[in-house]
């Protein structure tokens, strides 16, 4: 659980990677995995942000269900700097978010997370689009799951 002075944070993770997951790695096949994943979302080494919360409750399936089942790793923005590093990053990239539409966008809420709390990002978008780009000029650093896989160690 997280403390007042150590968060035990490692790990933001975006709406693509929840949704590869989903696609890829069927809890009813990869229990094993699931059974890890779920471990560090518990123990909230794997964190996420309230946006990405908000992506993926526009669907309708057993994702839903788990998102709303770890509901404590999505966070919203507490600090003041994060807020303003979600404005600023919005300035740079003016079409990134749309401001005028109802759908809910993420990334700079990650990033804007990844900074202010000094985590890795784990993310499924091919690394020219906006997110890592983005993430990567800022000098963050971007997994894909087999990344986060291999970085814990983690053996099928």
């Amino acid at each position: 659980m997280a403390g007042l002075f150590n968060d035990p944070y490692k790990y933001v993770i975006d709406s693509s990677a929840l949704f590869d997951l989903k696609k890829n790695y069927s809890p009813t096949v990869f229990k094993g995995l699931w059974d890890k994943f779920n471990k560090l979302c518990d123990d909230e080494v794997i964190i996420s942000v309230r946006e990405v919360y908000n992506e993926i409750k526009r669907g309708s399936d057993w994702l839903v269900d788990w998102a709303d089942q770890h509901g404590k790793i999505f966070l919203e923005p507490t600090t003041a700097n994060e807020f303003k590093l979600i404005g600023e990053l919005q300035e740079r990239e003016p079409s990134w978010v749309d401001i005028y539409s109802d759908k809910p966008a993420a990334d700079p809420f990650v990033i804007a997370c990844a900074i202010t709390k000094k985590l890795i990002i784990v993310q499924h978008e091919q690394f020219n689009k906006n997110l890592p780009r983005i993430a990567k000029g800022l000098g963050l650093t971007c997994y894909r799951l087999q990344d986060l896989f291999e970085a814990e160690k983690w053996e099928f």
